[in-house]
């Protein structure tokens, strides 16, 4: 579900909820507290999660939604690897 560059609109409340979902739908909901809005033109995206993978992706779905050039993104996630069920290798 790509953002064309014609239908773009970043002052449209429903853009904000399109990429929360993105982020979600990429992520598997593995990103707790997750926040998204525009601040000076720009994607923020904040939250938590235990590893730096989902924090990759989450910057992965946003940029493979917005048509190329448009906007900042700002990956504000916290990774926590104490929380993670599973070992560090």
């Amino acid at each position: 579900m790509t953002i064309s560059s014609h239908a773009f609109d970043d002052s449209d409340p429903g853009f904000v909820d399109l990429i929360r979902k993105c982020i979600v739908r990429r992520t598997n909901g593995a990103i707790r507290d997750l926040d998204v809005s525009l601040a000076e033109g720009s994607i923020v995206i904040s939250g938590r999660t235990s590893r730096f993978y989902v924090k990759q992706l989450a910057t992965s779905a946003v940029l493979d939604e917005l048509p190329i050039g448009f906007l900042e993104l700002h990956n504000g996630i916290e990774v926590n690897h104490e929380n993670s069920s599973a070992p560090i290798a």
